[in-house]
């Protein structure tokens, strides 16, 4: 059950909570969304990777007097039903408080812009467009929800040292870790704290099978003709092109090459290209 809340300002910087009031059921997993927040806020430590404690001067006052003060910042990161990856960053911690809260305006200040349109929230980019804005929250009653995964609402940093610098090290064999500290100055100290097998390197040794060789070929001109599409190119051409079509004869290894700003233009080339051979 949510309960009112309210806040005044207790320190040289503006830390708000809008009213908060309706009927949704609340644990510890739960992030309300709220458009008056200037900040977002959590009370579980649990919830907060790349944290930094601190004791500061800010502290929140809600309705009910109760003094709130803020014990650190961290990072928070959700995966949504819409599969999106949120990262919230400066997540205050306070760990009297009994609501996670993630700020509308905070997250407009890291470049999204945020819209409340028939009991959903919605996020994009501010250099997309709204049409390809996902889902983030949803209403209960007059609140509204983050939509989060189950069993994935929060992404934490738990990769061991040894995995670290494995990888920081281009992939260096486990092994050598522990006797780097004794090379160079500036390393932790590193134990082996590895189990089965990494995946970069796994995928860095595989090698890709290669076409069997053949050495047929067709005896006459135009006999055969092989034609591939490639594209879209990460940047147009001066006249708009973004792929190109290739048709290349197999005897005598003639190619041609047609330009085109749509994939959908390549029947189109081929008849052209037809017509071109066959006359």
């Amino acid at each position: 059950m949510g309960s009112k809340l309210s806040t005044r300002l207790q320190s040289n910087e503006d830390i708000n909570i809008s009213a908060l009031s309706g009927m949704v059921p609340i644990n510890d997993n739960t992030w309300l969304i709220d458009s008056g927040a200037s900040r977002h806020m959590t009370g579980i430590r649990n919830h907060l990777t790349h944290f930094v404690e601190k004791e500061t001067h800010l502290h929140v006052v809600l309705g009910d007097d109760a003094r709130y003060n803020v014990r650190g910042v961290g990072t928070s990161t959700f995966q949504l039903d819409s599969d999106m990856q949120l990262k919230l960053e400066e997540v205050l911690y306070l760990p009297e408080m009994k609501r996670n809260l993630v700020s509308t305006s905070a997250l407009e200040d890291k470049g999204y812009k945020i819209t409340f349109s028939e009991g959903r929230v919605l996020a994009w980019h501010k250099d997309s467009h709204i049409s390809s804005s996902k889902v983030i929250g949803v209403r209960e009653n007059s609140l509204y929800r983050l939509t989060i995964k189950p069993f994935q609402a929060l992404l934490h940093d738990t990769i061991s040292l040894s995995e670290l610098w494995h990888r920081r090290l281009a992939h260096i064999h486990y092994r050598a870790l522990p006797a780097l500290g004794k090379m160079v100055t500036g390393l932790p100290e590193i134990q082996i704290q590895h189990k089965g097998v990494c995946k970069g390197c796994a995928l860095g040794k595989n090698v890709k099978g290669s076409f069997p060789s053949s050495d047929n070929r067709s005896k006459e001109i135009l006999d055969l003709i092989h034609s591939d599409v490639c594209g879209p190119m990460t940047v147009a051409s001066l006249n708009g092109y973004l792929y190109y079509v290739l048709f290349i004869d197999d005897h005598s290894r003639k190619t041609w090459i047609y330009f085109l700003k749509n994939k959908d233009g390549v029947l189109a080339k081929f008849q052209e290209f037809k017509a071109q051979i066959e006359n």
